[in-house]
């Protein structure tokens, strides 16, 4: 879910203008609210790819967390977007986290395991030299 700030412009002027706008990514659906007071419900598309918090450029995903309306696309009565200020605090906090990650995940302890299994094992006699790499140092909470 997304929560955002309005850019404070109404398409006609005697319409109610709204000051947030909440989008929940697995109804597809963005909430405009004035107060706590609901004006419209409104069916969304999300990017290529939207399920997921977004991690880096050009994942097509769509982000999560608090943003505002930076600009929308007025040249076009087809394709309808809005911009928001990605990345927020949160975003560069969690980018710079992950950036001493390799592989930008963490691995598991049995994924070790099987790596060494197959090693020792016979089906693993061509392999003449293998070099693990294990990272053991450091400890995220991302």
């Amino acid at each position: 879910m997304a929560t955002l700030a309005s850019l404070g412009a109404s398409a006609y002027a005697s319409e109610e203008l709204a000051d947030r706008v909440v989008v929940h990514k697995s109804e597809h659906k963005l909430y405009l609210y004035s107060g706590g007071h609901l004006l419209g419900v409104y069916k969304v598309a999300l990017g290529l790819s939207p399920v997921g918090q977004k991690e880096r450029e050009r994942d097509f995903r769509t982000p999560e967390g608090h943003y505002f309306l930076a600009r929308r696309n007025t040249r076009s009565d087809f394709f309808l977007a809005i911009q928001v200020s990605y990345p927020n605090k949160e975003d560069e906090v969690r980018a710079r986290k992950s950036e001493g990650i390799p592989l930008r995940r963490y691995g598991e302890p049995e994924e070790f395991g099987r790596t060494a299994a197959f090693l020792l094992s016979p089906a693993a006699s061509y392999v003449t030299g293998a070099m693990v790499p294990v990272d053991g140092g450091a400890i995220s909470s991302i």
